[in-house]
């Protein structure tokens, strides 16, 4: 994220923009923050969460 910011969005939009690759994604992030909280994980899984109210 540090070094390479433009391929960080290219890679989470990509996970984003599949359905499987959200939930693994999702699932990932949430059982992450559960261990270490932080606010990166929270402001993410939101986005996650708002991205499949808007595909459904």
């Amino acid at each position: 994220m540090i070094n390479a910011p433009e391929w960080t969005r290219i890679i989470q939009n990509r996970i984003l923009n599949d359905e499987l690759g959200c939930r693994i994604y999702y699932k990932l992030l949430h059982s992450a923050n559960l261990n270490t909280p932080h606010f990166l994980y929270e402001l993410l899984e939101k986005s996650i969460i708002d991205y499949e109210k808007q595909a459904s």
